[in-house]
C-alpha cells in the first residue's frame, strides 16, 4: 500500500503543498497548471522509482483518452521551471524524479499574497518563447483590442500559422486582467464532444456530479467567475464547443472566451480573427528591410537556435528570402526547415522543397503530434473535411496563383457535382482556412503552396489528375476565348485587371497539355497570344510556339493554324524578322480564306511592318486594309493600319506624311488606353522627327520619353534610348550619348537583346566621332551583318552608318577597313558594348 503523502515536499528553492496542490519558489507561489502539478506530485511521491506512462496519464488524466504527446508537453513544462535534470526520462518505461527531497509532515505553509502581475489562476505557464510572437507585434495589438471590446474571440487560421503561439500571448497579458484569472483547455486532446464540458470542469478543480449531462455541474460555479476561458485547437469539436461557449456566455457575464480553431464557431456573439502567414519581403530587399519582416526574422532566430555562428548577411540574403516565400512564410513550416540548416543549407534546403513533407519534419517535446511534421499538420486539417469537401481540395490543387469562382467551378466539376454544390464546398474550404480568399470585387481564391502541393499528392492518389487537369486547360481556353475579344475593347489596365492573374494558370495549363493533349494546348496557346503579348513576354511565348510546333500539322483547325502563325509574328519580330515575315504570311493567307476580316486586318500590318516586305507589296497590302476597314471597329485595331503608313512614309522617304501618321495612331492608343501603344507611338514620334530632319524635337521628346515610368514595357524604353542616342549624336551632345548608350546595353541585356541589333550603327557613330576609328570600322562591321539579319535599316539608322563610315574612310586606309570590318562582324554583343565604350581600347 502506498504511504500517506507528507504535507510537504522541500527540494532546491521549490515548496510543493500537497493538500493544495501548490508550488512555491522561495516562498512565493508558481503559476503553475493542474495537470503539471499531479504529475510532478506523482513523481515526487514516488521518489527515485521509475513512474510509467499509464500511472502519470492515470494521474492528471483520470479516466480520460488523451494522446500521448500531452505527457510530454507537460514534462518539459516542468523541466524548463525546475531544470532538465529533475525529471529523467527511462527509455520505453517511464520517468523518475532526480532532485534530492526533503519531506515534511507539518502544516503547509501560509500562502504568499497574490500579486498583480503573478496571479494564481488556472492557465497553465505555458512558456513564450520569442520567436512565438516574431513579426506578430501588429496581430497582438489587434487581438487584444477585439478582445476587450468583444466577449468571444476566435482566432481563425491555417494550421501551423501561429493561432496557438498568439493565443498564449494574449491569454498571459490579460489573465491579470481577470479576477479569476484564465483557464487553457487544449481540445485537441480530446476525442469525444460529451468530454469537453468534463474537461473543462476538471480544470477548473469543480466538483463533478454524476450525471451524464455535465452541463449544469459546469454553469453553477461559472455563473460568480470573472474569468478568460481559453479553447485551443477547437475545430474537429467546433460544434460542442460552440454549444458549450454559447452556454457559458448566457450564464456567465463575467466569462470571456478565446478560441483558437481552423474554422469559426459561428456565434451570433462570435468575432473572427483571422491570422495570416508571417509577411516576406519582395525579393530585391535590402538586409535592413529583410529583417523587419517576420517569415526572416523566425528563420535567423531558429537558424540561430541550431546553429549560433548562423547570420544573415547579402550572400545569404536572397537564398532566406526565397526559401521564406517557398514556405509560404508559414510559421511552422519555417521553424522546421530551420532545424534541418545545418545539415543542407539555405540551397540545399531550397531544392529539398520540392520533397517538403519528408524534409520538414521534427522531433521535438514543444510540438503537438500532428505539428511534428507539415505532412501531420494538414492530415489532420485533410481529415475534418467531408468527402465532397476533399474532392474539391484535390482538385484544386491543379490552379496556380490562384483561382475565380467560375474557374473553379469549371474545373473541378463533373457529372456527379452542379455548380452550386462546387461554391458551398469551396466556402467550407475557405472556413476551414484550406483556401484563402483575397480581398477583391470579385473575389480570388488562392493556396499556399504547402496545402496546394498536399492537395496535388491527393489528387495524384486519386486517379483524377489527368481528367481534373484536362477541364482545367479546357476552363482557360474558353477564358481566353473571351479575352481576345475584350483585347480590343479593354484598356491594358483592364484586360490585365481580368487576364493577367492568370497568367500562371495557362502556364500550368500549356504544361500539362504538351505532354497529354498537344491539340488543346496549341489552341490555348494561340488565343492567350494577347496576354503573353501586352505582359511583354516574348521570349517564353517564343519558346512555347517551339515547343508546340509538332502539333502545328495540316489537320490542325483553320482558326487554330492562323492564330498561331499570327502570335509567331509578333513574338518573333524583334528576335528574328525573317521567321516573323513568313509567319505572318501565313497567317494572312489562312485569314482570307476564313473570311475573318478583323483579324486580316491586324495580320497585314504585320507583313507591311517587315522590312523584308518590298515598298510596293506594302503600298498593296495598305490598300487592302483601307478597303477591309471599317469606321465602327474599335480605335486599338483601327491604329495598328497606321503604324504601317508610318513605317512605309518613312521606308519611301516622306517623313512628313509619317509624322502625321505616328501623330494619328497614337490619338487612337490613347483613346483606347492601350499602354504599350501609346509607348510605342511615342518612341516612333521620336523616330520621325529625327528622320524629317528635326532633331533637336527628337531629342526633347526622347528625353521626356526615357524619365518616363515604363513599367513593365522595358523594350519600349529600349527604343527610346537608341533614337535618343542617335539624337544626341547628331546635335553633338557627345557626353549625353554616351551615358545613354551605356543605359541602352543595360537595358538590352534585361531582355534577351532583342533589340540589339536595330541601334547597331549608332554603337558605330559613337566611336566615329570619339575618333576611336579602329574601333568604330568594327562596329560598323558588326552592324552591316546584324542588319543583314534583320532584313533592312530604318531610314534613321541607315543615316548614322552612312555618318560614321565617312568620318572612318577619311582616317583609314581602304585595306585596313576592310579587315576591320570583317572582324567586327564576327563580335559577340558583349564585346562590341565593351568596344563601343572603352576609350583605351585604342
Amino acid at each position: 500500500m502506498r504511504r500517506r503523502m507528507p504535507a510537504q515536499f522541500r527540494f532546491d528553492k521549490f515548496t510543493l503543498l500537497t493538500s493544495e496542490k501548490r508550488l512555491l519558489a522561495d516562498g512565493q507561489p508558481v503559476a503553475l497548471g493542474s495537470r503539471a502539478i499531479d504529475l510532478l506530485l506523482a513523481l515526487v511521491q514516488r521518489l527515485g522509482e521509475v513512474v510509467s506512462k499509464n500511472e502519470l496519464f492515470e494521474s492528471a488524466w483520470p479516466g480520460l483518452e488523451v494522446e500521448d504527446n500531452n505527457l510530454a508537453v507537460q514534462i518539459s513544462v516542468l523541466r524548463k521551471l525546475l531544470g532538465r535534470s529533475a525529471i529523467v526520462n527511462v527509455a520505453r518505461l517511464g520517468y523518475r524524479f532526480a532532485l534530492p527531497v526533503e519531506e515534511l509532515s507539518g502544516e503547509a505553509a501560509p500562502a504568499a499574497p497574490p500579486t498583480t502581475d503573478q496571479p494564481t489562476d488556472l492557465l497553465p505557464p505555458l512558456p513564450m518563447p520569442p520567436e512565438l510572437m516574431l513579426g506578430r507585434a501588429t496581430d497582438s495589438a489587434e487581438l487584444d483590442q477585439l478582445m476587450q471590446e468583444h466577449r468571444l474571440v476566435t482566432i481563425v487560421g491555417p494550421s501551423g500559422v501561429g493561432k496557438t503561439a498568439l493565443a498564449m500571448a494574449a491569454a498571459q497579458k490579460r489573465r491579470g486582467a481577470m479576477r479569476d484569472g484564465a483557464v487553457w483547455i487544449d481540445v485537441a486532446a480530446i476525442h469525444q464532444a460529451t468530454l469537453v464540458p468534463r474537461v473543462l470542469i476538471q480544470a477548473l478543480r469543480l466538483p463533478a456530479g454524476g450525471n451524464d449531462d455535465a452541463l449544469p455541474d459546469l454553469l453553477a460555479p461559472l455563473r460568480k467567475m470573472q474569468m478568460l476561458v481559453v479553447f485551443d485547437n477547437a475545430e474537429h469539436l467546433a460544434d460542442a464547443v460552440a454549444q458549450l461557449v454559447h452556454a457559458m456566455l448566457k450564464s456567465a457575464g463575467g466569462l470571456r472566451m478565446l478560441v483558437t480553431s481552423q474554422a469559426a464557431l459561428k456565434l451570433s456573439s462570435e468575432r473572427t480573427f483571422r491570422l495570416e502567414p508571417l509577411a516576406v519581403p519582395p525579393a530585391d530587399c535590402s538586409l535592413d528591410d529583410a529583417c523587419t519582416h517576420g517569415a526572416v526574422a523566425l528563420f535567423v532566430d531558429q537558424a540561430q537556435r541550431v546553429g549560433r555562428r548562423f547570420a544573415l548577411d547579402e550572400r545569404n540574403l536572397a537564398g532566406v528570402v526565397a526559401l521564406c516565400r517557398q514556405l509560404d512564410g508559414l510559421p511552422l513550416a519555417i521553424k522546421l526547415a530551420a532545424a534541418r540548416l545545418p545539415m543542407f543549407g539555405i540551397e540545399g534546403l531550397r531544392t529539398r522543397l520540392a520533397d517538403r513533407f519528408s524534409l520538414l519534419r521534427a522531433q521535438a517535446p514543444d510540438l503537438s503530434q500532428r505539428h511534428q511534421t507539415l505532412l501531420a499538420a494538414l492530415d489532420w486539417s485533410h481529415g475534418l473535411l467531408p468527402p465532397e469537401a476533399q474532392r474539391v481540395f484535390r482538385r484544386l490543387a491543379v490552379f496556380a496563383g490562384g483561382f475565380s469562382l467560375e474557374l473553379a467551378v469549371a474545373t473541378v466539376k463533373d457529372e456527379s457535382q452542379d455548380d452550386l454544390a462546387v461554391e458551398d464546398m469551396l466556402e467550407l474550404l475557405a472556413n476551414h482556412s484550406l483556401v484563402a480568399v483575397d480581398a477583391g470585387a470579385p473575389p480570388r481564391y488562392r493556396m499556399l503552396d504547402s496545402t496546394r502541393e498536399y492537395a496535388r499528392l491527393e489528387l495524384e492518389s486519386s486517379g483524377e489528375s489527368d481528367a481534373t487537369h484536362r477541364r482545367h486547360a479546357q476552363a482557360m481556353l474558353a477564358l481566353f476565348r473571351s479575352a481576345s475579344q475584350d483585347a480590343w475593347t479593354h484598356s491594358d489596365a483592364d484586360f490585365l485587371g481580368t487576364y493577367g492573374q492568370e497568367i500562371d494558370n495557362v502556364r500550368v495549363a500549356l504544361d500539362w497539355c504538351l505532354e497529354h493533349d498537344g491539340p488543346l494546348g496549341l489552341a490555348l496557346l494561340g488565343e492567350a497570344g494577347d496576354l503573353f503579348h501586352i505582359l511583354i513576354l516574348l521570349r517564353e511565348n517564343r519558346e512555347l510556339h517551339d515547343a508546340y510546333e509538332p502539333w502545328l500539322t495540316p489537320a490542325t483547325p483553320a482558326a487554330v493554324r492562323a492564330r498561331c502563325h499570327l502570335e509567331r509574328s509578333r513574338a518573333t519580330l524583334s528576335a528574328d524578322p525573317h521567321r516573323a515575315h513568313e509567319e505572318a504570311l501565313r497567317a494572312a493567307r489562312l485569314y482570307r480564306e476564313l473570311g475573318d476580316t478583323q483579324r486580316l486586318y491586324l495580320t497585314l500590318t504585320a507583313v507591311v511592318h517587315s522590312m523584308l516586305t518590298p515598298i510596293s507589296e506594302a503600298r498593296e497590302l495598305l490598300h487592302e486594309q483601307v478597303r477591309l476597314e471599317q469606321p465602327h471597329w474599335p480605335p486599338r485595331l483601327l491604329r495598328v493600319r497606321l503604324v504601317g503608313e508610318a513605317l512605309t512614309c518613312s521606308r519611301e522617304g516622306r517623313h512628313a506624311d509619317a509624322c502625321a501618321a505616328v501623330e494619328a495612331g497614337l490619338a487612337y492608343a490613347r483613346r483606347a488606353g492601350a499602354t504599350i501603344q501609346v509607348a510605342a507611338d511615342q518612341s516612333n514620334l521620336a523616330h520621325a522627327y529625327f528622320a524629317s530632319g528635326n532633331t533637336a524635337q527628337a531629342v526633347v521628346l526622347g528625353r521626356e520619353l526615357v524619365a518616363g515610368k515604363f513599367g513593365r514595357y522595358a523594350r519600349q524604353r529600349i527604343y527610346a534610348l537608341g533614337n535618343l542616342s542617335n539624337a544626341l549624336l547628331a546635335e553633338g551632345e557627345m557626353a549625353e550619348a554616351r551615358a545613354r548608350v551605356a543605359e541602352f546595353f543595360d537595358d538590352c541585356r534585361n531582355v534577351d537583346w532583342d533589340c540589339f541589333g536595330i541601334f547597331s550603327d549608332v554603337y558605330a557613330l559613337l566611336a566615329a566621332c570619339e575618333g576611336r576609328f579602329e574601333a568604330a570600322a568594327r562596329l560598323v562591321g558588326h552592324a552591316d551583318h546584324a542588319h543583314q539579319r534583320l532584313g533592312q535599316r530604318f531610314p534613321a539608322l541607315a543615316t548614322a552608318r552612312d555618318h560614321a563610315l565617312r568620318l572612318i574612310e577619311v582616317a583609314l586606309p581602304p585595306a585596313l577597313l576592310q579587315d576591320l570590318r570583317a572582324e567586327g562582324s564576327a563580335m559577340d554583343r558583349e564585346a562590341v558594348c565593351r568596344l563601343t565604350l572603352d576609350t583605351g581600347a585604342e
